[in-house]
Formats: structure tokens, C-alpha cells, sequence
């Protein structure tokens, strides 16, 4: 757990997590620093993490180090995010989301910033992805181990 307080929980603990450093800007609003990739030379550009709120509303987020000039956040693509109560009540496993996401150089330094709101209509535990493009339905992962089981039976009968 790397930064708790009142309303919101933030965390990496978990395999592939990222996130460094939470400061809190304002009630709502948190800028976040990622950890660097391993093997590369301090590469900011995907980020892991999830964040439990314990109030309904609207968060702002600032990741304040990613470090390429270009994104395709800048062509409208939105951050990847996963919910359980809207997986539960929906059977959507995960979604794009966010509002109001920008993307822009920093005055101040070589690094790039990447700004944008998250509303939750639940308290909730959300956790943010950045580039996963399949989104599956408990429907859809239901129609893939059957497939694989009815592949597996072949090639243990062919065998």
C-alpha cells in the first residue's frame, strides 16, 4: 500500500505495479510518480495500479513522469480500467474510462504529463491499466476455455 488517507487507498503491491510516489494536490486531485521499467534507460509510459475509494465521486489524477513525446492518448485513446462491482452487475471485465485526458509536455522539465479524472458511482476498488485493448465478458472467457478444452481433448485422443 503506498498511500493511504481519508477517502482514497492507492496501490502497487501486486505483480507488474508501478506506481512510486503519491503526493495529494487538493481534496480530489493526486499527482503520481511511476517507477522506472527494469532493462531500460528510466522509461516512464505504461502504468499499473489501483486506487480503493471509499467515497462516491469524481478523482483527478496526474502522472507527472512519463517520458515519450507522443501517446496515443493525444489521438483519444482512453485509459484501461477494471471494476469489480461493474463486472459483477455487468459482466464486463475491463473498460475504457477516464475524462478530460490530456496529455502534454511539461515547461519545467524534459518529462511529459498525463492528466485526467476517473468517476466512480460506487466506493470501490478500480484499478488503472494502460494499454490493454482486449475487453472480455464472462460470456466471452466461457467460449474460449471451451474452445481450448475441446482443442485439448483433440490432441489427447490424437496422441
Amino acid at each position: 500500500m503506498l498511500n493511504q488517507n481519508e477517502n482514497y487507498i492507492f496501490d502497487s503491491a501486486f505483480e507488474c505495479g508501478n506506481l512510486d510516489v503519491v503526493n495529494k494536490k487538493g481534496p480530489n486531485e493526486f499527482d503520481l510518480f511511476l517507477r522506472s521499467d527494469s532493462n531500460t534507460r528510466r522509461s516512464h509510459q505504461w502504468f499499473y495500479f489501483s486506487i480503493t475509494n471509499k467515497i462516491i465521486g469524481k478523482i483527478k489524477i496526474n502522472i507527472q513522469n512519463l517520458t515519450r513525446p507522443n501517446s496515443f492518448f493525444q489521438k483519444g485513446m482512453r485509459i484501461c480500467l477494471f471494476s469489480k462491482r461493474k463486472f459483477e452487475d455487468h459482466e464486463i471485465l475491463n473498460f475504457r474510462g477516464g475524462e478530460n485526458i490530456e496529455y502534454k509536455n511539461s515547461f519545467l522539465s524534459p518529462l511529459y504529463h498525463k492528466y485526467f479524472g476517473v468517476e466512480s458511482n460506487y466506493a470501490e476498488k478500480i484499478i488503472f491499466a494502460f494499454h490493454l485493448n482486449i475487453i472480455l465478458t464472462k460470456k466471452m472467457i466461457r467460449c474460449i476455455f471451451h474452445f481450448l478444452n475441446h482443442i485439448l481433448t483433440l490432441i489427447y485422443v490424437i496422441f
